[in-house]
Order: C-alpha cells, then sequence, then structure tokens
C-alpha cells in the first residue's frame, strides 16, 4: 500500500484529519525539556571537564560529555515520551 493509501485509510477510519495529528502536542512539548536539558548538561560537562581529569578536553572527551548529556535528555523525558507514544497509538 502506498502511503497515500495508508493516510486515505487513517483518515477514514480513524475519525478524520486530526487523526494524522495525534500525539504532535506531547512531541513538541517534549523537545523543550530535552533540548533544554541537553545543552544545560553538556555545557557543565564541557565546562567543568578539566578541572575534573586535570586536561584540555579532546575529541574523546566532548564525545563523552555529549554521550552522558543525552542519556540525561533521555531520561528526564521518558514520561513525556511514553504519553505520546499512547496517544498516537490508540
Amino acid at each position: 500500500m502506498s502511503v497515500t493509501g495508508v493516510v486515505k485509510q487513517i483518515v477514514k477510519s480513524e475519525g478524520g484529519i486530526r487523526s494524522l495529528f495525534r500525539g504532535q502536542l506531547p512531541t513538541i512539548a517534549g523537545i523543550v525539556p530535552y533540548s533544554g536539558t541537553v545543552w544545560t548538561c553538556k555545557e557543565i560537562l564541557t565546562e567543568n571537564f578539566s578541572r575534573w581529569t586535570g586536561r584540555e578536553i579532546d575529541t574523546a572527551g566532548r564525545l563523552a560529555c555529549s554521550g552522558v548529556a543525552g542519556l540525561a535528555g533521555q531520561i528526564v523525558t521518558y514520561p513525556l515520551d511514553i504519553v505520546r507514544r499512547r496517544m498516537q497509538s490508540r
């Protein structure tokens, strides 16, 4: 089935055009705390890296700081992600 056919089927069987955008508000609402958490953690980690390790930050250090920041952002926004998925799948 083509993408157009799937869209037509969803609109017809799920209650109109609004069904295509179910879960959009929680998705957008989840972007703000995720981005805020990631950028804040990344800045704190990269600024303090030299003080904690006693050496300048290198590529591996930046990668580690970014990975930890991404993990923190995912942990903070996980409940919103669950709500979004449930709204989209009902």
